[in-house]
């Protein structure tokens, strides 16, 4: 093996003492044809070197900067000049001895094997060393990067380096047995289609160092209470190994890793990526900088069935000219216990994390759920035990839609109406044949489904209806009357002739869109970024103010365009007459217990 020796002269430090160190670089000779026994041996080599650098990437990233320098000045100027020149001498004399016997020697700590790929691995080195700058030493640090099994933590620019050159295999390795006889195979790169066709599966790589084969792109963005064997530990049944990768690559979690990987990829190409961890660390800084903020919580559950709780901090940006309020998405919470207690839990341990004091928390803000504003078990209550000064404010907006939502409910004509709306959607929606035959009749507003928890969006729903009434039932006169089964036809006779046609349902479709349309206004003001008490205030007053006089004049208002509509649609513009019907009084019953009832 030949070995080359280049020697460099270390700048002068601040106490003016120079320092020599020696970097020994191995090059590598050209490949030749190797026995089964030299390549047994190298085999164990390199277990043995990547077991003792297994976590030694994890100390180049030290937040503490200075402190990495400082040891390391300490280290070499502990050491004198002639012990350091010794000890390299007498490594690159025992190299020389062993050079017939072995062909690639591995040097210890000082001394790395600088392998086939030198000039991909020096741009690795550039990457794991951009943080650490010493002035009194230089350190070359060879890191096979492309094996899997060293990726136990990753940070975002390694992670992008991996991303932006894509995973390597080489092809060259001799895959091991285990005890059954069994091994890898590189067929397994590839996998067959129904048709025949082979497709590559790019993101399956092979550690050497653990003769185990990964997943690329779940090793490295699979969140982890979701990975499977592939993107934690790595896989080596070798038996069933066909089973698991095609299990693995139809997997949910699979799948979502690969957008991702694919996403970064793309980003990285353009130069649009941005980093979340510095993003995150100037709101905290910024916050930090005003002292006291607001707490702002929601829980939803995700696709996954796990609860999730988003963490919004609102505070006063005092950096800014002029001097603003702003709100801070920072993280998404995986919350196992939704009790009060739960919650705030997680809330403490998110602002300790973060680096915030919780007794500067000024205001919190939640939805009206009882494990949020909850007077004795809530989360408001218990973070006001800790800290008095955190001012309990419910979500404004969230207060206005349930309020709304009960009035709705305590009607039944009410719900009958948003019946109706719903079915209309269901007709059209579920076949694409029939939403061709609305898309050709109306040539406006689709129609929409209505939300089950925000109620003033429903606006939507119902102003599809309110202006397209004569061509929706057109649109439904043409299923009746076409090849549909009877089902259809018969709802959408039933639509077109006792809904649509009624006039009942036209004129509580014209006040109920008057309703939704002053009240969606109100909850998008109340929802701006900017948004204030006071403001709100005046803005629920205005609501009230609107209410008092439609109850005044909005009946006759409404009555007048439905009446209009009736015309156009050439329908009589009366309600329908309720018939009395009374109940046989039986010879034991006096006249005051008959009961009677009302039929439309």
């Amino acid at each position: 093996m030949e070995l080359c020796f280049q020697y460099f002269h270390q700048i002068e430090t601040q106490s003016s003492r120079e320092e020599m160190i020696f970097l020994v670089v191995i090059m590598a000779p050209t490949r030749k044809f190797k026995s089964r026994a030299q390549k047994r041996k190298e085999k164990e080599r390199r277990e043995a070197l990547h077991k003792t650098q297994v976590g030694s990437l994890n100390k180049y990233f030290n937040s503490n900067k200075e402190e990495a320098c400082q040891v390391v000045n300490e280290n070499t100027s502990e050491e004198p000049e002639q012990v350091v020149n010794d000890h390299h001498i007498e490594e690159a004399e025992e190299l020389n001895q062993s050079e017939n016997e072995e062909n690639n020697e591995i040097l210890n700590e000082d001394v790395h094997t600088a392998e086939s790929n030198q000039s991909e691995n020096e741009e690795i080195n550039d990457i794991i060393n951009e943080d650490v700058h010493t002035t009194n030493s230089t350190e070359e640090i060879l890191f096979d990067m492309d094996d899997p099994g060293n990726w136990n933590r990753t940070y975002q620019n390694i992670t992008d380096f991996l991303v932006e050159r894509g995973p390597k295999r080489d092809n060259n390795v001799i895959f091991p047995k285990d005890k059954c006889d069994r091994c890898f195979s590189s067929k397994h790169y590839f996998r067959e289609l129904p048709n025949g066709e082979k497709q590559e599966r790019k993101w399956l790589v092979y550690s050497v160092s653990l003769d185990k084969v990964f997943c690329f792109c779940c090793k490295l963005f699979a969140k982890k209470h979701l990975v499977g064997q592939l993107a934690d530990e790595g896989a080596n049944d070798w038996h069933n190994i066909s089973d698991r990768l095609k299990s693995h690559e139809r997997s949910r979690y699979h799948i979502g890793s690969m957008t991702s990987w694919m996403e970064l990829a793309k980003r990285l190409k353009l130069k649009l990526t941005i980093d979340a961890s510095e993003v995150k660390s100037s709101i905290i800084s910024r916050i930090k900088e005003a002292k006291y903020f607001s707490v702002i919580l929601d829980c939803t559950p995700d696709s996954s069935n796990e609860e999730q709780m988003s963490l919004v901090l609102r505070s006063v940006n005092v950096s800014a000219t002029p001097i603003v309020v702003e709100e801070y998405f920072l993280e998404f919470l995986k919350v196992a216990d939704t009790s009060g207690l739960g919650l705030l839990n997680e809330l403490l341990t998110a602002l300790k994390t973060l680096g915030l004091d919780v007794n500067d928390i000024r205001g919190q803000g939640y939805d009206n759920g009882s494990n949020m504003k909850g007077k004795n078990k809530g989360v408001q209550s218990r973070l006001l035990e800790i800290n008095p000064k955190a001012f309990y404010t419910p979500c404004a907006c969230h207060s206005l839609n349930l309020v709304l939502s009960d009035m709705a409910h305590c009607c039944p004509k009410a719900e009958s109406f948003f019946g109706v709306i719903q079915r209309i959607y269901s007709l059209f929606s579920t076949s694409t044949k029939r939403w061709q035959v609305f898309t050709k009749h109306v040539t406006g507003l689709t129609v929409k489904p209505l939300s089950e928890t925000r109620w003033e969006s429903r606006v939507e729903s119902v102003k599809a209806i309110r202006y397209q009434a004569p061509e929706i039932r057109e649109a439904l006169m043409h299923l009746v009357n076409g090849k549909e089964d009877a089902k259809t036809k018969s709802d959408a006779e039933t639509l077109a002739t006792y809904n649509l046609q009624n006039f009942e349902f036209l004129f509580g479709m014209i006040i109920w869109y008057e309703l939704l349309h002053v009240v969606n206004n109100v909850s998008k003001v109340l929802q701006t970024e900017d948004m204030h008490v006071d403001t709100a205030i005046k803005e629920l007053e205005r609501l009230l103010s609107f209410l008092q006089k439609f109850r005044e004049t909005g009946f006759e208002e409404s009555l007048i365009e439905a009446k209009e509509i009736a015309s156009e649609m050439g329908i009589e513009p009366v309600f329908m007459k309720k018939w009395t019907i009374h109940k046989k009084r039986q010879f034991d019953e006096s006249s005051s217990e008959a009961v009677t009832q009302s039929a439309a």
